[in-house]
């Protein structure tokens, strides 16, 4: 799949709402440019592993798609602005998944915290730059899914967290 066939699709299918090109290699920012463009009900978006999708492309969306709700954007090389972005512009968003986000760090947590309290489904797995904003985490008070492998995290964060997030079903933290 390439972004011929992507942007075919969000030109012929404004009312699209839900995206998934994982692992599409030839997947490009041309292809979100044009989601963001012509698809402003997308519900879900599933990027991840998506060499060649950018800050840019993803901006493109986080700005034009504001009834997104699930975004999965694991092992791409995005930076904290665009998660800002999606932050700031997509109110109803409920579900991050950042694993192996090799620049996602404390700032991203303290944003999407601060932005984002309903937050109900969490992934940093692998995310190696938050260190201190666990005990951030215990103000998203209806998290139900909280995946935090391969990081720092102590029993003290984990406290904290167990402490105000009494809706949480599913934690993950394997070393």
């Amino acid at each position: 799949i390439n972004d011929d066939a992507i942007v075919t699709i969000a030109q012929q299918c404004p009312l699209m709402e839900c995206l998934d090109v994982e692992d599409c290699l030839k997947v490009t920012d041309v292809s979100l440019v044009a989601v963001g463009g012509h698809c402003p009900g997308l519900t879900s978006l599933n990027c991840s592993g998506c060499p060649k999708v950018t800050d840019r492309g993803l901006a493109a969306v986080a700005g034009c798609c504001r009834q997104l709700e699930e975004l999965e954007v694991n092992r791409c090389g995005i930076t904290d602005t665009t998660i800002k972005a999606f932050g700031r512009h997509c109110p109803k968003l409920e579900e991050v998944q950042l694993a192996e986000c090799t620049k996602v760090d404390d700032h991203v947590v303290a944003a999407l915290v601060h932005q984002r309290p309903q937050m109900q489904s969490v992934n940093l797995g692998e995310c190696t730059l938050v260190k201190e904003g666990f005990v951030a985490m215990s103000r998203w008070r209806h998290l139900q899914g909280l995946w935090l492998w391969g990081t720092e995290i102590t029993d003290a964060d984990l406290a904290e967290i167990a402490q105000s997030c009494h809706s949480l079903s599913t934690l993950d933290v394997q070393e």
